[in-house]
């Protein structure tokens, strides 16, 4: 009866609550049950090396005592791992302004400016008092 007590003071027990069911636990390296336990797991005295991992969750390792004769609860909250992914973007923005050619994207924004007036409002391209040598230079710029 004696060296059955000390057999049971050299055993600790570890009850683990996961978050996701399925996870694996291993202690001290080895896959030793999966959530939700049934029971506490039964290990010896001591630090334990505890990891809990699930499908497409970050692993979780803690390394905890255990006392002989005493129950260790943790409760782990397995967070979901995030995958590098490929991000594609698809846009309608001309070329000339990604160019980096400042003088293009300069001509281009002019030429937009200058149809968006011509749309919007022809008669400020009109210059009857100036002349023809006024109206020929506008001209030549919307072209």
């Amino acid at each position: 009866e004696r060296a059955l007590e000390v057999q049971r003071a050299r055993i600790g027990r570890i009850d683990v609550e996961v978050s996701v069911d399925g996870a694996t636990i291993a202690i001290d390296g080895d896959d030793v049950a999966t959530s939700p336990l049934q029971e506490p797991l039964e290990v010896t005295a001591g630090i334990v090396e505890l990891e809990i991992r699930a499908p497409n969750h970050e692993i979780v390792r803690r390394r905890i005592r255990v006392a002989g004769g005493v129950v260790e609860r943790l409760v782990i909250q397995l967070v979901e791992a995030v995958r590098p992914g490929i991000l594609r973007i698809r846009s309608r923005v001309p070329d000339v302004l990604v160019s980096g050619d400042h003088a293009r994207i300069d001509a281009w924004r002019s030429k937009q400016a200058l149809d968006r007036t011509r749309q919007r409002r022809p008669d400020l391209l009109q210059h009857p008092g100036r002349g023809a040598a006024s109206n020929q230079r506008v001209n030549a710029r919307q072209a």
